[in-house]
C-alpha cells in the first residue's frame, strides 16, 4: 500500500487530470452508482481506527504546566520507567518515545444540504498539512506560495463511528493523500494561486474524481449511502465547517512482527490539537476570506479549544487486524488476540493516566464522544 500518490506529468496535463472532468461534473457532485461499484479506489484501503479522546480547558486553579507538558511528562515516564505496561510485558520489549512534531491543519468538512452523510455515520473532510504556522500564514495570504505550500494534502472519510465507551470510539476511515513535494501537488501548489489550489481540491473531494478512476474515501461514502437506501443518486456535497488546528504529536513505539508502512514501529500517537472553528456558506470564495480572517485573529481569539487524542497506530494495529482476521490456527489466533488486548490494554491505561494527571493540574478534563465536526 503506498502512502502517497505521485505521478511524474507535465503541467498542461496535470491541470487537465484535476480541471479536465469539469465540464462533466460541473455541478460538483458524485453519482452513488457509478462510485460504488469500484471495488478499489485510488488511496488506502479501510481500516479500524481506535482512539480515545479528551476535551481539556483551563481553569482558574490551572498550575503552570500546559496540556503538552503534562502530555510528554507521563509518555516519558512510560518509556523511561522499570514499571512495564500490559504489551511490554507480553512481548519483553520496551516502549520509546519520539521528540515532539508540530504541524498545522486546514480542515473543510463536507455534507450534503441536510446533513444526510451525518445522518448515515459518515464523516467526509479535506485536509491541508503543513509543517510550519508562519509557512501557512504566509501561504494562505499568498506570500511565497512556492516556498510555503502545503507538504500534504488529504481527503479522509470515517464511516461506522460507534462510541465503545466514555472517549473511546472506533471507526472505519480511509484516505487518498497528495505528497506536497511530489507531482502534481507540487507543480500545482507552486504555480497556482491559493484560491485555484483551493477550488481544485474542493472539487477533487467533492466529485471523488481524479485520472482515470475515483478515490476511495468517496467510493466508501456512496457505498455507505447506497447501503442505507439514501433516495437521490447523485448526491450534492457543500462545505461546512473549517478548522483550523494546531497539533503537536508524539508517538510511543515498539518494534513488533506486525509492524508496517513507513513507519513501523509506532505503536501509539499522542496529539494535542489546539483548534479553532467556525461554519462557513456554500461560495467557495467566501470560505477562502473567512479563512483568511481567522489567520490575521488567531493569536487575537480565546475561544480555541483544546482536544488530546490517544490512538492505537495503524503501522501496527492494521497489519494485526489482518493476521487475526485470516489465521486459522486456533491458538496462534487466541495469542494474537491476546497482543492486541494488551496494547489497547495500554492505551486505556495512558487515556486514564492522561486524565489524572490533567485533573491534577487543574484542568477540565473530561472524555469527548463526538468527532470536531
Amino acid at each position: 500500500m503506498k502512502k502517497f500518490l505521485s505521478f511524474s506529468l507535465p503541467a498542461c496535463f496535470v491541470f487537465a487530470v484535476l480541471w479536465g472532468w469539469s465540464e462533466r461534473q460541473s455541478k460538483s457532485s458524485f453519482d452513488i452508482n457509478e462510485l460504488s461499484v469500484f471495488s478499489l479506489g485510488l488511496g488506502t484501503q479501510a481500516r479500524k481506527e481506535r482512539e480515545y479522546k479528551i476535551g481539556v480547558v483551563s481553569s482558574s486553579q490551572a498550575t503552570s504546566d500546559s496540556p503538552q507538558t503534562v502530555v510528554y511528562r507521563l509518555l516519558s515516564l512510560i518509556a523511561t520507567t522499570n514499571q512495564e505496561l500490559s504489551a511490554e510485558k507480553l512481548l519483553k520489549r520496551k516502549y520509546s518515545l519520539s521528540k515532539a512534531k508540530t504541524f498545522i491543519f486546514r480542515d473543510i468538512y463536507f455534507d450534503t444540504y441536510d446533513n444526510k452523510l451525518n445522518k448515515h455515520n459518515a464523516i467526509y473532510r479535506l485536509r491541508y498539512r503543513w509543517k510550519q504556522r508562519n509557512s501557512f500564514y504566509k501561504y494562505i495570504r499568498g506570500e511565497n506560495i512556492r516556498d510555503n505550500k502545503p507538504v500534504r494534502v488529504e481527503v479522509q472519510a470515517k464511516l461506522d463511528r460507534r462510541k465503545i465507551a466514555p472517549g473511546y470510539s472506533e471507526a472505519l476511515e480511509t484516505r487518498f493523500e497528495l505528497d506536497g513535494n511530489k507531482p502534481p501537488l507540487s507543480q500545482l501548489a507552486s504555480s497556482w494561486h491559493t484560491n485555484q489550489l483551493l477550488s481544485a481540491m474542493v472539487l477533487l473531494a467533492k466529485t471523488g474524481r481524479f485520472a482515470d478512476g475515483f478515490i476511495s474515501p468517496l467510493v466508501d461514502v456512496a457505498r455507505q449511502l447506497q447501503s442505507v437506501g439514501h433516495e437521490n443518486k447523485r448526491v450534492y456535497l457543500r462545505s461546512k465547517k473549517v478548522i483550523v488546528s494546531e497539533r503537536t504529536r508524539y508517538h510511543l513505539s515498539m518494534k513488533t512482527p506486525w509492524g508496517s508502512g513507513n513507519n513501523p514501529d509506532h505503536a501509539f500517537i499522542v496529539t494535542i490539537d489546539k483548534y479553532w472553528d467556525f461554519p462557513v456558506d456554500k461560495n467557495i470564495m467566501r470560505e477562502t476570506q473567512i479563512a483568511k480572517q481567522l489567520l490575521i485573529n488567531i493569536n487575537r481569539r480565546d475561544n480555541a479549544k483544546t482536544e488530546i487524542e490517544i490512538e492505537f497506530e495503524r503501522n501496527t494495529s492494521t497489519e494485526l487486524d489482518l493476521q487475526i482476521d485470516k489465521t486459522l490456527n486456533i491458538e496462534k489466533k487466541a495469542r494474537l488476540i491476546k497482543v492486541r488486548n494488551t496494547f489497547l490494554a495500554d492505551q486505556k491505561y495512558i487515556f486514564s493516566e492522561l486524565q489524572k494527571n490533567l485533573l491534577k493540574s487543574g484542568f477540565q478534563a473530561q472524555p469527548v464522544d463526538a468527532s470536531k465536526y
